[in-house]
Order: C-alpha cells, then structure tokens, then sequence
C-alpha cells in the first residue's frame, strides 16, 4: 500500500503541476484564458477530487485500524495530523496573504489618477489628429476656392504645385468621375475615390474631414487599426461664374495626407492601452474571482496533496517505530524471533538492527536458561523420584528444627503425615517430641563438636534411636488409612500397646536452605532388621539347647528309673517312698526339660510359609469349634465379617497362630475370678492407602479378652522370645506368632483396652488372594 501510494503521489504531483503552471500561464494570457481556461480549471478541480478521494480513503483506512484498537493506529493518527498540519497550517497562511495581496493589488491597477492619465494622453493624440485635419481642411477650401475658376489643365498644374510630399489631391466629380489627380501611393494605379455619403455632406457641410486608416475606415476611439492613419478631407468645389451655365455639374477636392508615423504610433498605442484598460476595468472583479478560484483550486490540491504525503511520510516514518513496538510487545509476551529490518542507513534502521541483535541474545540467553532450568528440573525430578521411592525418610529442618520437607517414606516409618505441617517445629508435632528431641540433642552435640578443637571425623552424625511403636490404625467404615507404623492419626486414644519398639538408624547433617542454615537427617526403620538379627540368634541359642540339653536328659530320666526299679525292694518302705518321690521329681522335670527343648527346635526351625488362598472365616471357625464344644463355649463369642475375601497363607501356620492366642486368653480369663470371663473373636474387612496412593483392602483378626492385660514391662518386649508372666510359660508363644504372621507379609499389635480391663490382639493380613 505504501509503495502504491508512493507511486500515485509521484505522478499525480508531477501531472498536478503542469496543470497548475498551464493554469497560471492562462491567467496571465487574454487569449488563451479566452480559450482553455475552462478546460484547465476543470482538470485541476478534476484533479483536486481525485485527491479528496484519495484522502478520504486513507482517513476511513486508519479510522477503522483506530476503532479495531489495531496496534500502532494512534502513532499513525498522531504522526498523519502532525505532519498534515505543517503542510496544511504554512498553506492557509501563504492563501489568505495572496487573496489578500491580488485583492489589493487589482484594484491598485485601476487607480483613478491612471485612468486620467490615459485619457489625457489619448485625447492629447486626438487634439493633434484634429488640429492637423483643421489645417488640412482649411487649406482644402482656399484650394478649392481656387480651383472654382480653373480650367482642367490648370486644375492639374495648381494641384501639383500646391501638393505636399506624400500628399494625394485629387478633383472628382459628383458622379465620381476623376477629373484631376496627384500624387498618390506607389503601385496605386487608381487614386482613392470619394464616397458618395462623403460628397453629400461635403456639399451640405462646406466640407468632409476625417482621420482613417489605410482602408478608409474611420479612426474612433473603440475601433482599432492594423494600418497607417491618414488624414482625408473632401472639400465641395464652387462653381465658376465663367462655367456656371455650362457646366451643371459640381466638383469635390479630396485631400489624403498621411498621418507622421511617430504620432500614428504614439496615438494607436495610447488607444489600445486605453482600450484594454477599460475592457479590464469592468471586468475586474471577474478577473478577481479567476485569481481567487486559482488560488483555492492551487490551496485544495497544496491541502490534499500534503495530508496524502502526509500519510505516506508518517507511514514511512511509523514503520520502524511500530516494528520496535510490535517486538517490544512481542518481547513483553515472551516472543523474541527476530522482527523484520527496516533498510535505511539513518538512526532508525540503525535503532531495527539494534533492536534485533538484543532480541536475538535475549533469546539467546532464554534459551540457556530454560536449558539449564530444565536440566535442574530434571535434576529436581531425578531427585524427588529417588527420594520418593527411597525406603529411608529424607526430613528438611531449619535452622528453628521447623520442617522444610518431607518424602513420604517420612510418613511410612514414623507413622504420621506431615504433607500439612510443613514449617511447624517438629517437637511440637504430635507423637514427635521424642525423635525431635533425638535429633536436636545430636545436633547440639555436632556443633559443640565443630565449636571445640577437638579432632573430627566428619560434619555429619549417625546413630540409633528408638521409639514407641503405636499400634495398628485403620477404617472399617470405607474411610482410607494406613496400618501403623505406616501412619497414625492426630488424637488416636487406645489403650497402652506394643509389637516391638521402632528402632531408627538416623544420620543427620547441615544443608543450606533459603532461611540460611538448616539440617537433613536421613533415617530407615531397621526394627525389622534388629528383629531377624535378634530371631537368628534365638534360634542358634535354642538350636543349641535343645542338642546340649536333650542329649544328656535321656541318661538322667533312665538313670532315675533304674535306681528306683534296683532299690525300690531293697529299702524300707519309708526309704523307698523317698526314692519313689525323688525319682518321680526326677522323670517330671526330665519331662519338662524335653516339652522346652520341643520348643525351641519349633522356634528354631520353623518351616517357610506355603501361602495359599485361604478362606480366614472357615479356619477361624474350624479351630473354634474345639474351643466351643468343651466348658468355655459360654465365654468365647464370635463375630465373622460376611463375604470377607480370601487372604493368602499357610493354614497349619495360622491355625498354630488362632490356637496360641486362643490358648493364651483362655489362661488370662482363668485369672478372673468373680469376673465372668469373656473372649472376642472378630474378623472384618479394613481399607488402607498403599504406599502408591492407591486404596487398598485388608483383613483383620482381632481376638480379645477381658483378663488382667499384659503388665507394662512385659508389653514393650512382648514379642521377644522367653519374655513371659506365666510361671510354666516359655516365652516362646507371641514369638512364634509374630515370627508367623512377619513370614506373611501382615503384622501383628498388641494392647491393653483402655476402656474395659483385658487386652487385645490384632493380626493385619495383607496379601488377598485377589491381589496374587
């Protein structure tokens, strides 16, 4: 559009110009403004349409880029009346001072006392034509009175000594004949021959004068003349006294006598100039109205065509400012491919190139950023994804021990979440005063180290820590939770309870954080481990008493019987009672010794899990028909959950696990006295979040009694081997049952009820057979 606009401009200013310069030239000649000022003054008004029309169409262009908010419209507006003003401004000022001008300067040219001066000098011309043809006439009628009594030869010798240089007389009759005649012009063969108007009123009037041209036309003042003058008089002859009978016709002498040739010219000249001055004088004010039409016509073209250029010099000039601003804005919104190079060796086209050069290292410089951005968040990623599925907890403290974060392992092994405690003190979370303290006292004890001269190994710590374990949490009304230690709720009130202390393997170290210093302390659950360690060591010990110890008690219960078998019948019977009792005591604790060596070979050598599905509710049952068929069918009360899915297990394993607990409440009740005794069993369907977020089922054995409970020093190491209240106990049940129920892939709780006296067994199996 530009470069179209470009090329009209160029050709209608240059066609513009001659039609004003033809336009002017017209003005100026009375000949061709007669003839094609018209046409020209259309042209030009042709022309100046043509240019309103150009103008209005680039007015409504930028009025609709205006109104559609189309960027850099209001630049354009902007620079267009700028530049429209400076051509329009200096134009209407230049106008009304040349209206004004050719206004006063037309009516300058028809001043009064100019006026006056031609007609003074034009009748000053006049008096002197006049004055030479009164002489000449008189001259005429002295001749003419001569000639009255002449003869025609005489005639012609008087006339040719009366004739001046250049003079033409000539005697004609009234019927035109010539009579007489001399001088007369070079290559006239004829003299000049008097009208008959001219005779009559010589003959009337004593006398016919006149000044004419050469073609006999008479010299007035609107006439004008191509020829010379000349001065003609006709003079009536008087008839002869001595002819007045004979001749009866009358006779003219008419005298022609150039005008001299300066006083022609200065005479034909003031004419003309008097001519054209009246002619011009009452066509004034027409001749004002052309100057002034020229005028506006030349304005209006000046107007239009300086809004067009001002539309083509504003629009070369936005150009490169709209390009930076456009990138500027493309820039702002994140977009900086390069923006198109204005060509121009001036400041602007420098501005473009500048312009592109920092876009061009601005994305540069994004795009290492984002490079070394993505490659942190890949590293960020990387990091987060083995924190996640790191099997120890990764806790972020500041420097006030506030928790910065957390992976979530954190929650699995201390069994609380804190994805809604982040920057609250960790002791004065629930549950975790303990490990707070731990790990503060440690780092206390760090930077006292690192404060002191002492030599040290290392800036980190490492050491164990051990806490209360809680016991097992979940929902059984569709709500999602996790098994303890996995996770525990906020308030969770149950009586005292244990399945073995937690013991953590925690090392902690500083780590710089946004508040400025802070700490990192990595920790694993290794309760499990510590667990198997201390399982593998029972089992070498009770592998090993059972071979040392039972080896010799077979020698000893024979022994015994041989002396009693030998000496019962040699000895007096007070003698032999003794032996009798003494063997006796001698076989039964033989006995005995053997039923715990039995023992411990079961513990040690308890035989791997073959899970299968296994429907918990027809075991549970078959082993209870035992219990319900004998005296305590009264006190054991049964609660099976319906459609409770299979688990997987080992059914000679966990029927060895029902009778043991089962066994172990039957004595606790047995210690009841007036109490009536009291046994639960209930199986149910639990939900828990996996360790993926993911909702998932469980089953749940709870069997509970309304005993004394455990004692407090027996709960916390209850499923430690030999650790037992009974006094023919061997310590060696809850062992077992625990050591089952870990093989499983479950876990196993204990607690005393808080609300009624008794306590309470709970076994979390994990692995359904619709999850194999």
């Amino acid at each position: 559009m530009t470069r179209t606009l470009r090329y009209l401009l160029v050709v209608g200013g240059s066609v513009i110009s001659i039609l004003l310069f033809l336009l002017a030239s017209a003005s100026e000649n009375s000949a061709l403004f007669d003839q094609h000022y018209p046409w020209l003054l259309g042209l030009n008004a042709l022309a100046a349409v043509a240019l309103l029309f150009l103008v209005v169409l680039l007015l409504t262009r930028l009025y609709k880029r205006y109104r559609r908010g189309k960027f850099g419209s209001k630049l354009l507006a902007r620079l267009v009346m700028l530049f429209a003003l400076i051509g329009i401004l200096p134009g209407a000022v230049i106008y009304l001072v040349s209206v004004q001008f050719v206004s006063r300067s037309i009516e300058s040219w028809f001043d009064v006392r100019m006026e006056a001066a031609l007609e003074a000098g034009l009748n000053l011309g006049r008096n002197a034509l006049d004055s030479s043809l009164t002489d000449l006439t008189a001259r005429g009628r002295a001749m003419a009175q001569e000639l009255a009594d002449m003869s025609d030869s005489e005639q012609v010798t008087y006339l040719s000594r009366q004739r001046d240089q250049s003079m033409e007389i000539t005697v004609v009759s009234a019927s035109g004949q010539v009579l007489a005649t001399v001088g007369g012009r070079i290559g006239v063969l004829t003299p000049t021959v008097p009208t008959t108007a001219m005779m009559r009123q010589a003959k009337v009037t004593r006398g016919y004068s006149v000044v004419e041209s050469d073609d006999s036309r008479p010299l007035n003042g609107e006439s004008d003349s191509d020829g010379n003058l000349r001065l003609h008089v006709v003079i009536s002859v008087p008839a002869s006294s001595k002819a007045m009978g004979l001749q009866n016709d009358s006779r003219f002498l008419q005298i022609l006598q150039p005008v001299p040739d300066y006083l022609a010219t200065n005479a034909e000249t003031l004419r003309l100039a008097y001519s054209e001055y009246q002619q011009r004088s009452v066509a004034r004010s027409g001749l004002r109205k052309i100057y002034i039409v020229t005028l506006t016509l030349t304005l209006l073209l000046a107007i239009f065509g300086a809004i067009a250029s001002a539309f083509l010099i504003a629009s070369d000039l936005a150009k490169p400012l709209l390009l930076l601003a456009e990138g500027t804005k493309a820039v702002a919104e994140g977009d900086l491919s390069p923006r198109p190079i204005v060509s121009t060796s001036d400041e602007l086209g420098t501005l473009t190139q500048s312009f592109n050069i920092m876009t061009r290292q601005l994305l540069e410089a994004r795009t290492s950023v984002e490079k070394n951005r993505a490659e942190l968040e890949n590293a960020k990623a990387y990091l987060e994804s083995v924190l996640a599925n790191m099997s120890a907890g990764v806790m972020v403290l500041d420097s006030e021990f506030c928790i910065v974060s957390v992976n979530d392992s954190v929650r699995r092994i201390l069994g609380y979440d804190f994805s809604g405690r982040i920057g609250t003190p960790l002791h004065t979370i629930e549950g975790q005063a303990l490990f707070a303290e731990a790990i503060i006292k440690a780092f206390s004890e760090q930077r006292a180290q690192l404060a002191s001269d002492a030599p040290q190994d290392s800036l980190h710590w490492q050491q164990q820590i051990e806490l209360p374990h809680r016991g097992i949490n979940t929902s059984t009304d569709g709500g999602i939770d996790v098994p303890a230690p996995e996770h525990r709720k906020e308030g969770h009130k149950e009586g005292d309870s244990a399945s073995g202390k937690t013991t953590l393997l925690a090392r902690g170290s500083h780590l710089p954080v946004e508040s400025g210093v802070g700490y990192v302390v990595v920790f694993d659950d290794i309760s499990n481990v510590i667990s198997a360690q201390r399982s593998i060591a029972w089992g070498e010990v009770a592998r090993r008493l059972a071979h040392e110890i039972k080896n010799p008690l077979t020698p000893i219960q024979l022994s015994a019987e041989r002396l009693q078998m030998r000496l019962s019948d040699k000895l007096l019977p007070q003698d032999a009672a003794i032996l009798a009792k003494g063997t006796t005591t001698i076989v039964n604790q033989v006995t005995a010794m053997k039923h715990m060596v039995d023992d411990f070979r079961e513990y040690a050598k308890t035989p791997p899990a073959k899970p299968s599905a296994l429907d918990l509710n027809a075991l549970t049952e078959e082993i209870l028909h035992l219990y319900l068929a004998g005296d305590g069918r009264d006190s054991i009360h049964v609660r099976l959950a319906p459609d409770l899915p299979k688990v997987m297990g080992d059914a000679t394993q966990l029927r060895q696990v029902i009778h043991n607990l089962l066994q172990n409440a039957q004595d606790a009740v047995a210690e009841n006295g007036d109490i009536a005794p009291r046994i639960e069993v209930a199986t149910e369907l639990v939900k828990y979040q996996g360790s993926g977020g993911a909702a998932r089922s469980a089953v749940r054995l709870t069997i509970t009694d309304n005993g004394p409970g455990f004692a407090s020093k027996i709960l916390a190491n209850a499923f430690e081997p030999y650790v037992t209240s009974k006094p023919k106990g061997t310590g060696l049940g809850l062992a077992m049952v625990k050591k089952i129920i870990d093989e499983h892939g479950g876990r196993v709780d204990i607690q005393n009820r808080s609300e009624t006296r008794g306590a309470k067994i709970l076994i979390l199996l994990l692995k359904l057979a619709s999850d194999a």
